[in-house]
């Protein structure tokens, strides 16, 4: 009983005790992300290119470093570097907005954001941890009835450069967390029960194609805020109707493989 208190108590200092950085903070699923581990007293900070619409959507009232804010954009490395100093994580939730590359954002900007992250001052790589959202479905074929198929998520581009993206952080000597969402919505969390799976094989692209950016960013916080449990995976998500998950590291915990000894491990965690 000692070890299991031990264990969980351990868990908890984990989130309690680091910083973690949001980029794309004021997105959708990022300021749901950053606003969940502030709520649950992680010292998270915000990477933003508006300091107005931090203002507005994540509630700071200078929005400057000093409250955790910081102005950064991830296609200039440079300019992130204060944002990602001594920090212990780093979440990626930036995505090519309307009239964007999706391979300035997904691919380079998701390799500038992991370098500027490894290479500023700090814990060293293999104790720090990345959890980014990329795409689901990047297993599909180039076939021309793929690339129709492709245009609900913005052109066939998008997947591929994701893939990129992905593939440069499973390289980066970093402990990662991948998460390959099917579409999003903003319907509320908890609302649906969420599926996970790997390599698009768990089910069928008309029987589940949308799921909660909320479900998203809850499985994200809790990701950042807990990387021992959360470190090494890369896994499909999506939902159905269901009964949904109430804890989001039981999402995680589905996520794992079944040989994964933090399958069955009980914790106690701060998100």
């Amino acid at each position: 009983h000692l070890f299991v208190l031990a264990a969980a108590f351990a868990v908890l200092v984990e989130g309690a005790n680091r910083t973690v950085v949001v980029t794309g903070a004021t997105g959708r699923s990022g300021s749901d992300t950053y606003l969940l581990l502030k709520k649950a007293g992680v010292n998270v900070r915000g990477l933003v290119r508006s300091t107005s619409k931090a203002k507005q959507v994540l509630g700071c009232s200078k929005c400057d470093e000093s409250e955790g804010i910081f102005v950064g954009d991830i296609t200039k490395p440079e300019s992130m570097v204060p944002a990602m100093t001594g920090a212990d994580g780093l979440v990626i939730t930036t995505g090519p907005s309307s009239g964007e590359s999706a391979k300035d954002v997904i691919f380079d900007g998701v390799a500038n954001q992991v370098s500027a992250f490894l290479t500023s001052p700090g814990p060293k790589p293999e104790e720090r941890h990345v959890s980014m959202i990329s795409m689901q479905f990047t297993t599909l074929p180039d076939t021309f009835l793929n690339k129709l198929i492709a245009h609900l998520w913005g052109g066939w581009d998008v997947g591929f450069y994701a893939l990129q993206g992905e593939a440069n952080l499973m390289s980066s000597n970093v402990p990662f967390t991948i998460l390959k969402a099917c579409g999003l919505t903003d319907s509320p969390a908890k609302e649906d029960k969420v599926l996970v799976g790997h390599d698009d094989k768990g089910w069928s692209m008309k029987d589940a194609h949308t799921v909660s950016r909320h479900d998203v960013a809850r499985v994200l916080a809790a990701a950042s805020a807990n990387p021992s449990m959360a470190k090494g995976l890369r896994f499909d998500m999506c939902s159905t109707k269901g009964q949904p998950q109430v804890e989001a590291m039981d999402i995680i915990k589905e996520a794992m493989q079944p040989w994964d000894p933090r399958k069955t491990q009980s914790v106690v965690t701060v998100v």
